[in-house]
């Protein structure tokens, strides 16, 4: 019989951290460190340590020191900071809250991607949620990769992901990314209550046999194809582990990892990533204009072929964030090949009759009432009467588009300026409508009609905000359904 202070004493002392000079009984770390084994202590039942091999109960304690020390490692060696610049500081507190556009919805910012100590990235979970409250994000989605994060990660991940939880004020949810380096990598979302109940068993089981992939993600023969991912997930959803699911493509046209889009499930995927710090992957190669294309950029795998083909996805941007720093647009990472840009972030539309929480982002990500944006505070509409973007429509004349962009006056660390060059609306993957602008360049308003909008076919259109160093913003598209 383990009890849960055993467990812990056992951790610090495999972390090597029992001997710092403390006071009390039980040794107690720098917070920072300490953090995943009182996380451990408070919330792991007995029953559940009990239940397990003390094999695996040892696996788990060199999982939490493994960590730990590669934390302490990275931060020692690449001089680490938890604090947010205060130039991004100022220009979050000026902007945060503040709506210029006309809309029946409210935008909320956040970074639905990135990485902590526990897969290939830097901080703990907390630390992460916290570096994204700092910095002034609205909602953040921590993305660990399965393949790395040991069952026992996952759980300090999903403890954290609803400590950070304050419907009204700042959202989370629990989510994880699976890789697969042939048919593309997934962020997988799942909805739940916080504090549910848990059959720790039944979770510790589907992840370990349908989820965990040790080692497998650079063995195509070994990987799990994207189908097989999404019959498990509902499978789990049916289960009742959590109440929705849903699963997000990025990086689509990256050669390492490119998406493949015979996989699409209309089920699960609603969105796509089209941008974060790997670079562009919401437009082919062809495209005119396309900046930030990323240097393996693989031809049919865009967000922008995966709507010509029929699809139905919507559009984002994030971080992409491996140094623990959700939010940080500011700046590039250095020595680092893979991520040679500054990432973005994702507006979400809720409407002003919602409170902003966990259902209320989810409904947004599901109806595709997303934007994607290089720029913190851009702010888009980009709608058919009351229909934002997002929306299908069944129009009984021509399509009239009302487009606002609202552009804040400020110039980021890296000489991004969300000063607006030009805007361009696409349409079945052509540009139909483009107009440059002089003076009106920090808030635009504009209506357009569709004069040559054929009702026999279905189409597609998406708003498109360019900047004097590339693009600011991209819409979720709009769909319009042929009515003949």
């Amino acid at each position: 019989m383990i009890t849960r202070r055993t467990f812990i004493k056992q951790a610090i002392a495999v972390a090597g951290l029992s001997a710092l000079p403390v006071p009390g009984a039980l040794a107690k770390p720098h917070p920072d460190y300490y953090e995943p084994l009182a996380l451990l202590a408070e919330r792991i039942p007995e029953e559940y340590l009990n239940s397990i091999s003390s094999l695996e109960r040892w696996r788990i304690l060199q999982n939490i020191a493994c960590g730990i020390k590669r934390d302490r490692f990275h931060r020692k060696a690449r001089n680490v900071s938890d604090s947010v610049p205060p130039e991004m500081q100022d220009i979050v507190s000026d902007i945060k809250g503040q709506q210029n556009v006309e809309s029946p919805c409210t935008i909320y910012y956040g970074d639905p991607h990135g990485h902590s100590r526990h897969s290939d990235g830097m901080r703990s979970a907390n630390g992460y949620y916290t570096y994204a409250e700092n910095i002034g994000l609205d909602f953040a989605v921590l993305t660990d990769h399965a393949e790395i994060l040991s069952p026992a990660e996952w759980l300090l991940n999903q403890i954290a992901t609803d400590d950070h939880y304050y419907p009204g004020w700042f959202v989370t949810l629990q989510a994880y990314e699976h890789t697969n380096c042939v048919d593309g990598n997934y962020d997988i979302y799942m909805l739940t209550e916080p504090y549910q109940e848990i059959d720790y068993n039944l979770l510790y089981a589907w992840f370990n046999f349908f989820v965990w992939r040790p080692h497998e993600y650079t063995n195509e023969n070994v990987m799990d194809q994207p189908d097989k991912v999404f019959g498990h997930l509902k499978l789990a959803k049916k289960l009742g582990i959590f109440t929705d699911v849903m699963a997000v493509p990025h990086h689509c046209s990256w050669a390492l990892a490119p998406t493949n889009w015979k996989y699409y499930d209309p089920e699960l995927v609603f969105f796509a990533e089209g941008y974060s710090k790997h670079g562009n992957s919401i437009f082919p190669s062809w495209f005119e204009d396309f900046f930030d294309k990323m240097a393996d950029h693989l031809p049919g795998c865009s967000v922008l072929d995966a709507l010509n083909t029929g699809k139905r996805v919507g559009i984002t941007a994030a971080t992409d964030t491996h140094g623990g720093m959700p939010g940080s647009i500011h700046r590039k990472l250095k020595n680092a090949p893979m991520f040679n840009f500054t990432g973005g972030l994702t507006g979400a539309l809720i409407k002003n009759d919602e409170l902003f929480d966990r259902q209320s982002l989810w409904n947004a990500f599901k109806q595709r009432n997303i934007f994607g944006t290089r720029v913190y505070g851009l702010q888009m509409s980009f709608r058919v009467g009351d229909r934002e973007m997002g929306s299908t429509i069944y129009p009984d004349s021509e399509p009239t588009f009302h487009i606002e962009v609202f552009a804040p006056e400020y110039e980021l660390i890296e000489g991004l300026s969300p000063m607006v060059n030009y805007i361009e609306v696409i349409k079945n993957g052509a540009i139909v409508f483009k107009e440059w602008h002089v003076k009106d360049r920090f808030h635009i308003v504009r209506s357009w009609t569709d004069t040559d909008f054929n009702d026999r076919i279905d189409n597609t259109y998406f708003l498109r905000v360019v900047g004097y160093m590339g693009d600011l913003g991209w819409s979720s598209p709009i769909f319009i359904e042929k009515t003949v």
